[in-house]
C-alpha cells in the first residue's frame, strides 16, 4: 500500500513541477491598426458592480470608435439598467443595451453575439473590473494568430479575509493548471468572466448547450478545440488580468461549486476526465497515509513544497501578495476540502441570480 501511495507522490510532484515550470507569458507587439471588437456582457441583478465595470470599459487605452459595449440585459429585477442608462451620456464608449430574449446567462449571451458588430468578441462578467490595456491584450493576441479562435485570460480574486485568502490561493493555483494545459495544447477549462472569440464560433445556435446553466466559457473552448487544436490559447500576465470579488461565505462558495460542476461531464477530451480524477485520488493517498506514520510525513512534507513552489511562482507572475502563514494552514486543510467539495457539488440543486436549478 505504502508503495501505491509514494506512486501517486511522485506523479502528483512531477505534475506539479510541470505545471509550476510553465514559461512565462510575454503579450505580442501592438499592431497600428486595430480591430473592432464587440464586448458582450450579460448582466441580471448587478446594479451595485455595473458602474465600475463600465468606467474600466470607458477607460481602455483603446480607440474608443474601435469597440462597442453590448449590455445585455436577462431580466434584472433591480436596478442594473437604470445605473447603466444613467452612465449612456457620461461615457465616451459606445454603450448599447439589449434586451435578452430567453432566460439565463447563455441566451443573454447568444442575444449580444447576434447583435455584435465586430467578428472579435470579448466577453467578461458583470461584477468585473478591467484593466486598461484589457483590450489592446486581446488586439494583439487575435492580431498576431491568425489561427487564434478562443482566447482565455486570468481573473484574479480581490479581498483580505480567511476565506477570500483561501479562494485566492486556490485559484492562483488553477489558472496555473489551465496555463500548462493550454501551453501543452490539451485545454480543460476556461474562465468565463475574462475571454475573447471569434464570433464565427456562433454558427452552430447550440454552441452554448443551453440545456446546462453554466459553462459557456467551457463549450465555447470544446467548440474552438473541434475546429482547430491550435486555435485555442491563454495568456497569463498582469496586464490581462480582471478582477472581481469571490464569494463571501462558505454556503455560498459550494453554491458556485455545485453550478460549475453541471459542465464537467462534457469534458474537454480525455484529460478533462484524468487530471480531475486523479487530483481526488492524490487526496484520498493521502488520507491513507496518515496510517503510516513517518512516510506520512515524508509524503505531506513533500506536498507543502512543491505547492509552495506552484503558488508563489504563480503569484510572482500576477503581482499577487501570498501570506506563508496562512498557506500552510491552507495547504493543511485543502485535501479534506477538495475531497467534501467534490462530493458536495455533485449533489443537490443551486441558486444563481435568484434562480433555482
Amino acid at each position: 500500500m505504502i508503495g501505491v501511495i509514494l506512486l501517486i507522490s511522485v506523479l502528483y510532484v512531477a505534475l506539479l513541477l510541470a505545471v509550476s515550470f510553465t514559461k512565462k507569458d510575454v503579450m505580442p507587439p501592438t499592431m497600428e491598426k486595430q480591430p473592432f471588437v464587440s464586448i458582450v456582457i450579460a448582466a441580471r441583478n448587478e446594479a451595485k458592480n455595473i458602474g465600475p465595470l463600465l468606467h474600466s470599459l470607458d477607460r481602455q487605452n483603446y480607440p474608443q470608435q474601435q469597440y462597442e459595449v453590448l449590455l445585455v440585459d436577462d431580466h434584472s429585477e433591480d436596478a442594473t439598467i437604470a445605473t447603466a442608462e444613467a452612465l449612456v451620456q457620461e461615457l465616451g464608449c459606445q454603450l448599447k443595451i439589449v434586451k435578452s430574449n430567453g432566460v439565463g446567462k447563455k441566451e443573454a449571451i447568444q442575444c449580444g453575439v447576434k447583435a455584435a458588430a465586430g467578428n472579435i468578441i470579448a466577453s467578461t462578467d458583470a461584477d468585473c473590473t478591467l484593466p486598461e490595456n484589457w483590450l489592446q491584450c486581446i488586439s494583439a493576441n487575435f492580431q498576431s494568430n491568425p489561427e487564434l479562435l478562443f482566447l482565455a485570460g486570468p481573473v484574479v480574486y480581490e479581498g483580505t479575509g480567511w476565506l477570500a485568502r483561501f479562494q485566492q490561493y486556490e485559484n492562483l493555483s488553477v489558472m496555473e493548471f489551465t496555463n500548462f494545459f493550454f501551453k501543452v495544447h490539451c485545454p480543460i477549462m476556461s474562465n468565463g468572466a475574462n475571454l475573447a472569440y471569434k464570433k464565427s464560433l456562433f454558427q452552430d445556435p447550440y454552441v452554448l448547450h443551453p440545456e446546462e446553466p453554466s459553462g459557456d466559457d467551457h463549450f465555447l473552448l470544446k467548440k474552438a478545440q473541434n475546429l482547430n487544436k491550435n486555435g485555442s490559447k491563454m495568456v497569463l500576465h498582469p496586464s490581462f488580468a480582471v478582477t472581481t470579488k469571490p464569494p463571501g461565505t462558505w454556503s455560498a462558495l459550494v453554491n458556485q461549486k455545485r453550478r460549475w460542476a453541471g459542465k464537467w461531464k462534457y469534458s474537454i477530451g480525455a484529460l478533462g476526465v484524468v487530471v480531475p480524477g486523479f487530483l481526488m485520488l492524490y487526496y484520498w493517498s493521502l488520507f491513507a497515509a496518515l496510517f503510516f506514520g513517518v512516510w506520512f510525513v515524508f509524503v505531506f512534507g513533500f506536498k507543502l513544497t512543491i505547492e509552495a513552489v506552484l503558488l508563489f511562482r504563480a503569484s510572482k507572475k500576477l503581482g499577487q501578495y501570498v501570506n506563508v502563514f496562512k498557506f500552510f494552514v491552507f495547504s493543511m486543510i485543502y485535501p479534506i476540502y477538495g475531497v467534501l467539495i467534490g462530493i458536495i457539488s455533485s449533489i443537490g440543486k443551486f441558486n444563481w441570480k435568484g434562480r433555482s436549478y
